[in-house]
């Protein structure tokens, strides 16, 4: 079921891994009288193009890039590994806005640990150019600052498994099991969604794809029952854009 859909629908995004023609983003939608569809796109601006109506988009890579060590330390992402018990290596460090537009990994290294006093992980080297893509778009189009919303989704599955965070690993088949198993209990047609994602795309971006369902979950959740975030009072970067992970706790309201 792909069907496209307005305003009542939340967007859950999440980067796609490089399997043959599979190098964009992962994205799955529902609403509330349970249709839903996914689809993997090339570029944000195509993916923004088509969900320029929904009512909440939620995104797995960073927004709100530091250009200093004091802005980098007011950036989520320590906060929320503290968050994530046996799961705080999902968590990779940000980048400096000046790393990520380096012309190259020796480059930004170089200038992640000019700036921040830190080098970057090969992890966080691949995520780059994804970071760059996405900050690029929102310096471009401001007007989606505060729309396109970072979260994350092993916190989110943590958050929907009562704070508590899932260890077993979605790239093996019982970590995605668990993962379709706890989403059904938010979403009845979790599991029917991952068996047609399972038939229309290589196993290699299921987790992709589960990542992206889960924030359109908490994208719905959210906007139901209020978001929550990291920090509690975000800062802006110098750009103005927020450096915070969004997030709800609905078991908890």
């Amino acid at each position: 079921m792909e069907a496209r859909m307005g305003g009542t629908c939340w967007v859950g995004i999440d980067s796609c891994k490089r399997v043959g023609k599979y190098r964009g983003w992962a994205v799955f939608w529902h609403d509330l009288s349970g249709r839903y569809g996914f689809a993997d796109y090339p570029d944000i601006t195509q993916l923004m193009a088509e969900h320029d109506a929904a009512e909440c988009l939620l995104i797995d890579i960073p927004i709100g890039l530091p250009e200093t060590s004091q802005q980098n330390a007011a950036r989520p992402d320590q906060k929320l590994r503290s968050r994530l018990p046996g799961k705080a290596s999902s968590v990779f460090n940000t980048p400096c806005r000046q790393a990520v537009y380096a012309r190259d990994k020796q480059s930004a290294k170089a200038c992640n640990l000019q700036v921040l006093q830190k080098s970057l992980s090969e992890q966080s080297l691949g995520f780059t150019p994804k970071i760059r893509e996405v900050d690029q778009f929102l310096l471009e189009q401001p007007q989606y600052i505060g729309r396109l919303r970072e979260s994350h989704p092993e916190f989110g599955f943590a958050i929907l498994n009562g704070n508590k965070p899932l260890v077993s690993k979605k790239t093996f088949p019982e970590g995605l099991k668990e993962r379709t198993q706890l989403l059904s209990e938010y979403f009845i047609q979790a599991g029917q969604a991952m068996t047609e994602i399972e038939n229309r795309y290589p196993k290699q971006l299921l987790d992709d794809f589960i990542d992206a369902m889960v924030l359109s979950v908490i994208g719905r959740l959210g906007m139901q029952y209020g978001f929550s975030t990291i920090p509690q009072r975000p800062v802006g970067d110098s750009r103005g854009i927020p450096m915070e992970i969004v997030y709800c706790e609905p078991c908890l309201k």
